[in-house]
Parts: structure tokens; C-alpha cells; sequence
């Protein structure tokens, strides 16, 4: 039976973007907006770091050169140990109204990364592919808000969320050529509660995805068909990842910028970092960026 404990780190305002750093045995994350800050947890230790960014940070791969890439307000940037960040890519996003979401590295070292409209009604959103030389090309084109970015274990599918469509597509993907092709529906939330958020995939090739809005994590088999429910004591969880020296900890990262005074005080869980153990499913190692 699947256990949830509450990670003891500080609350976010709005928590994202989990990965697990294999080489460190620590969760990164971010907190993306009031304070925007890249976070770790070191489960081994207890031992906890934040660093601030400067501007927003939405999403976080390791770095085969070390450290990590991130997808902020302005472009993708390399982060160091230290929190200093320097600019890789500037997708040249239009006007501020387009912002880098979510995403994750293809086996070969490609980030491929979704975006979203700032005012979730436009279809600006795109799926970009960052190649470790600096290059970014678009590979697709209107999304509301891409999320849930994530690859089939033997990559032979990516998986994008549109969170304001209340859709996740998927796509065949060509790892050799880093190309998609044949676009189409995986799952509608429209008669769900919540919508799908930021997702991984398991060992199994069950896609693990956050209900925004929905109070639950659900996985989701190859075939589109909901396998599993995990109720959650947050109304707004962003994004889950599987870690830990087993990989079979999913760390769900949740929001409580949404919420009024009344509102945390009756979700008090909310912004909390999430481990929960016990689910009888394991991750997948995280491809690094770069090549």
C-alpha cells in the first residue's frame, strides 16, 4: 500500500520540475515564481540546498559537463554548484508571453522542452529540441500549456501534456534523428477531475502523471488505459519523479500559489515536497544533457 510522507524541506509557493541526480543521490527541483530558487534534498543526509535564480525556472536536466540545465524566462541556461547561470540557448520566445514548462533529455543528450501561453488561451506553446551545441528548433506548435514532458523507456514514444486542453498526446520519436511524427491522442482529462500536469514514465512504461486541480497522481498504462489512482493531501501537485537509491520513491512536488489565507489553512500540505513509497513501481535512470 503506498505510504505518503511529507519531504521535511521548506513549503514552495510553487513547487516543480523534480528530477533525480543519480550521481549526487539527491532530488533537485524548483520553486518557480515568488522566489524562483533550484532546490536539493539529499534523503541519505537530510541535508537541503537552495540556490536563488534570477529570473523564472521551470524545468531542470543534469548536465553531462556537471550541474544542470534549466529552462527559465529568457532561454536555457546551465547552472553550476554555486547557482550561477549562464545562458546557452534564447529560443527567442515572443514578448514575454511564452514561457519554457517542462521538459526531458532524449538517450542521445537532446532536452527536448514544451511551453506555454502566459494567459493559457493563446496557442503559442511549443515543443522545442535543444542540442548540446546551443541549437533550438521548434517541432511543434500550438499548445495552450505543453507540460508532461517524458519518454517511453525505450524512447520510442515522447509524451506531451497540453494542461488547458486537457489533453496528453503522444508521438513516435525517432531517437536517431531526434524527429516526431504521428501526433496523436494518448488521454483526455476532460471528464477528469484535475488536468495532467508534469509526468514521468516507469520501468513498466506506465506514464505517471500530476492532476493539477485533482487532489490525486494517476499512471496511465501504454494503451491509455488509468491503472492506478494515488490520493494526495493537495489539491495542486505540479509534477512527480521517481528516485532514491532503488528508484522506486516517486517525489511529487505540489503548489499553494492558488490558494487564499482560507484556503492553506485548510490545505496546510500544500507546497510540501511529497515522497511516496510502497507503490510497487520503479523509474528509469535520467538521461543527462549534452553529448
Amino acid at each position: 500500500m503506498a505510504r505518503i510522507e511529507v519531504v521535511p524541506v521548506p513549503q514552495d509557493h510553487h513547487g516543480e520540475g523534480p528530477v533525480w541526480l543519480e550521481s549526487e543521490q539527491a532530488l533537485a527541483w524548483v520553486d518557480v515564481y515568488e522566489e524562483p530558487s533550484i532546490q536539493r534534498f539529499f534523503p541519505a543526509t537530510g541535508h537541503y540546498q537552495s540556490l536563488a535564480m534570477p529570473t523564472v525556472t521551470s524545468c531542470l536536466a543534469p548536465a553531462r559537463s556537471g550541474g544542470l540545465l534549466a529552462g527559465m524566462a529568457g532561454g536555457f541556461h546551465l547552472v553550476d554548484g554555486k547557482g550561477k547561470a549562464m545562458l546557452i540557448a534564447d529560443p527567442s520566445l515572443p514578448n514575454g508571453q511564452e514561457l519554457l514548462c517542462d521538459g526531458k533529455c532524449d538517450p542521445t543528450g537532446r532536452f527536448w522542452c514544451a511551453s506555454l501561453s502566459r494567459d493559457f488561451r493563446t496557442p503559442i506553446g511549443r515543443l522545442w529540441r535543444l542540442t548540446s551545441d546551443g541549437t533550438c528548433t521548434e517541432m511543434d506548435t500550438g499548445y495552450l500549456t505543453g507540460n508532461g514532458v517524458a519518454f517511453s523507456p525505450n524512447a520510442d514514444r515522447l509524451y506531451v501534456a497540453d494542461s488547458r486542453a486537457e489533453t496528453v498526446w503522444v508521438y513516435d520519436f525517432d531517437v536517431e534523428n531526434g524527429t516526431v511524427h504521428n501526433k496523436r491522442v494518448f488521454l483526455s482529462t476532460r471528464d477528469m477531475l484535475g488536468r495532467a500536469d508534469g509526468a514521468t514514465v516507469d520501468s513498466d512504461g506506465n506514464y505517471w502523471c500530476a492532476m493539477v486541480e485533482g487532489w490525486v497522481v494517476i499512471a496511465v498504462d501504454p494503451s491509455g488505459k488509468v491503472v492506478e489512482r494515488i490520493e494526495l493531501p493537495a489539491e495542486f501537485p505540479t509534477m512527480c519523479t521517481f528516485g532514491g537509491p532503488n528508484l522506486d520513491m516517486l517525489y511529487v512536488t505540489t503548489s499553494r500559489m492558488r490558494l487564499d489565507e482560507e484556503g492553506r489553512k485548510s490545505q496546510p500540505l500544500s507546497g510540501n515536497l511529497l515522497a511516496i513509497e510502497g507503490i510497487g513501481a520503479c523509474g528509469l535512470p535520467v538521461w543527462p544533457f549534452g553529448a
